[in-house]
């Protein structure tokens, strides 16, 4: 009775997460439990012997979406619940508008089931809790999960690097950070001198990027949760 089985101290752990606290106060948070400890078994399906490769591949699928699942929600939660003290999370439940209180646990829960893998799960816990700290807001919060979703994680990567070097930007990243309105761009026609007196100037087109306010905004949870990964000259949090 004494020893508690491995998870059954994964339960109580997550129950502990300031996130979590902060979900249960909110309508339908006695659910939140149940949703968050998720299991992929289903009783019927169990039960039926594996007679085809189609129903074992599917068991197989559904224990490989179950464990994805569940190591989304662990990377969300704890990300979303690093340094956040308990006078926080009353305060951001108090705060919250009445109309978004029957709506945000659903969102949450289908914010961590739409993450493409755990490190986006990640990122968008290190974005709830900004917004549990007052860093962001509300639309601020809902504008990260959009970017988060939608931007390839290798170009995440590449914009927390690589946000201040002009050729990532040119070459690589900047036109993708303009259609989610993280950057700005900037085309201007350059006269350039010849060398030479026997040559002819030219003009040529140039194009910069500069990063916009809310793109800054995101660089700023991105370097949050990824901050030992940041080097700290570049670091903007």
């Amino acid at each position: 009775m004494e020893d508690m089985s491995k998870e059954g101290k994964e339960v109580n752990k997550k129950k502990e997460l300031a996130v979590v606290r902060a979900l249960k106060q909110l309508p339908l948070g006695e659910y939140v439990e149940g949703a968050i400890d998720f299991g992929s078994s289903d009783e019927l399906i169990s039960a039926v012997p594996v007679a085809s490769t189609a129903l074992g591949i599917f068991k197989a699928f559904k224990s490989y979406r179950h464990k994805k699942l569940q190591e989304k929600t662990d990377r969300f939660l704890k990300a979303a619940s690093e340094g956040v003290s308990d006078d926080e999370v009353d305060s951001f439940v108090k705060e919250m508008p009445e109309e978004l209180k029957g709506e945000f646990l659903e969102e949450v829960l289908d914010v961590i089931d739409r993450a493409e893998c755990a490190q986006k799960a990640m990122i968008l816990g290190t974005a709830l809790r900004r917004m549990i700290k007052g860093d962001i807001d509300y639309q601020t919060f809902e504008d990260h999960v959009q970017f988060t979703n939608y931007i390839p994680l290798v170009n995440l990567h590449h914009f927390m690097h690589g946000y201040h070097n002009e050729y990532t930007l040119v070459e690589y990243l900047g036109d993708a950070l303009v259609s989610q309105r993280l950057a700005e761009r900037k085309i201007t026609l350059v006269e350039v001198t010849p060398i030479g007196l026997s040559q002819k100037g030219e003009t040529k087109i140039e194009v910069k990027y500069k990063i916009t306010g809310i793109g800054r905004k995101y660089l700023e949870t991105l370097h949050h949760a990824y901050y030992e990964k940041i080097e700290p000259s570049r670091r903007l949090v």
